[in-house]
């Protein structure tokens, strides 16, 4: 997000990348709280926290990847397969953590 907003005064379209940010965060959260394992209270902060490890390191490779050099570079279509890596980190997120919480609350 932190690079999606750094770009917002700089890059044409920087706004869809922060719309489609924000839809995938609504789309995550949703997601997950329609297990009952992730809305108990360790459950909601296990998600959140992993939202967060997940944008961390999501907004490090959009980092390395459009501002390598210091400067936005412009990879023009092809740039979306850079922004599209937001999808599968958070599935892969919402799965490790559903399954955490599903375990812990068998303890």
């Amino acid at each position: 997000m932190v690079t999606a907003i750094r770009s917002l005064s700089s890059v044409h379209g920087a706004e869809i990348w922060l719309l489609f940010w924000f839809l995938c965060v609504v789309i995550y959260m949703g997601g997950c709280f329609l297990i009952k394992n992730n809305r108990t209270k360790k459950g909601i902060r296990t998600v959140l926290i992993a939202l967060l490890a997940a944008e961390i390191m999501i907004d490090l490779a959009w980092g390395a990847i459009y501002y390598h050099g210091g400067t936005y570079t412009n990879y023009g279509v092809g740039a979306i397969f850079g922004v599209l890596l937001w999808i599968p980190v958070l599935v892969i997120t919402g799965f490790i953590v559903t399954r955490k919480n599903k375990d812990q609350r068998k303890q």
